[in-house]
């Protein structure tokens, strides 16, 4: 698998209700920018947030996600639920598996780094 070049690209966060997040990077020789926007943040509980996904110029998705935190025997119980409007068949069939892929590893990271 190619490797993303991180911070290639614009990048600022400002995390509060109201509050935008945005970054890009580059992978195979395309930039791509992730443009976040914070609706609803209850710590310890709840974050709701939508984000677009741009590939150069292109528009490619718009998606809503909640992340929702419970307490559970073992520690913390986080729930994750997005939807996705994958734009101009960008990535095909295998968009949705490709964003699965990446929510996943990230998860994967911040389980390594709370460990």
């Amino acid at each position: 698998m190619a490797e993303v070049e991180p911070g290639t690209g614009p990048s600022e966060f400002d995390f509060r209700i109201g509050g935008h997040e945005r970054f890009g990077v580059a992978f195979q020789g395309v930039s791509y920018t992730y443009d976040a926007r914070y609706y609803d943040i209850v710590p310890g509980q709840r974050l709701v947030y939508s984000y677009e996904m741009y590939a150069g110029a292109a528009r490619i998705s718009v998606s809503v996600a909640t992340i929702e935190f419970a307490e559970a025997e073992s520690g913390t119980r986080l729930t994750w639920t997005e939807q996705g409007a994958y734009l101009d068949g960008f990535e095909g069939a295998e968009a949705p598996r490709l964003r699965e892929g990446g929510t996943s590893e990230m998860l994967d990271g911040l389980a390594k780094y709370l460990a």
